[in-house]
C-alpha cells in the first residue's frame, strides 16, 4: 500500500470540491494541468474519484430524501384512509392530506431516481 502524499491528498479534496460544485471535467483537467502540472492518467484518475465522491454523496443524501418522504406520503395516506373508512368527511383536510400525499411521492420518486443513477442537476 503506498504511502499517501499529503499535497496530493489536499489536491484531491480540491478536485472533489470542483467536481461537486458542478464544474466541468474540461474545467478541472486545464486546472490540474495549468497549476499543478498534472496530466494523463494521474489527472483521469483524480476526476474519477471525484466523481464517486459525488455520487456517493448525491445517493446518501438521497436516502435522507426518500426515507422524510415515504414517511410523509405514509402517513398522510393513512390520515385521508382514515377520514373515508371513518364515515367523517372532513373535505378540505381531506384534500390536503391527498395533495400532501401525491406531492411526497413526488418527491420519493424524484429521490429514488436521483439515488438509482447517483447523477443531480445541482450542485450538493
Amino acid at each position: 500500500m503506498p504511502i499517501s502524499d499529503p499535497k496530493r491528498d489536499a489536491l484531491q479534496h480540491q478536485v472533489n470540491a470542483k467536481i461537486k460544485w458542478n464544474a466541468e471535467e474540461d474545467e478541472v483537467l486545464a486546472w490540474l494541468s495549468q497549476r499543478h502540472f498534472i496530466r494523463g492518467t494521474d489527472a483521469d484518475e483524480m476526476i474519477a474519484i471525484a466523481r464517486r465522491h459525488r455520487a456517493r454523496i448525491i445517493r446518501e443524501r438521497s436516502l435522507y430524501g426518500m426515507i422524510i418522504s415515504a414517511v410523509t406520503a405514509l402517513v398522510s395516506g393513512a390520515m385521508s384512509l382514515g377520514y373515508l373508512n371513518g364515515g367523517v368527511w372532513f373535505f378540505r383536510s381531506n384534500i390536503v392530506m391527498l395533495a400532501l400525499c401525491a406531492f411526497s411521492a413526488v418527491w420519493f420518486t424524484r429521490y429514488l431516481t436521483r439515488f438509482l443513477s447517483g447523477r443531480s442537476v445541482i450542485a450538493e
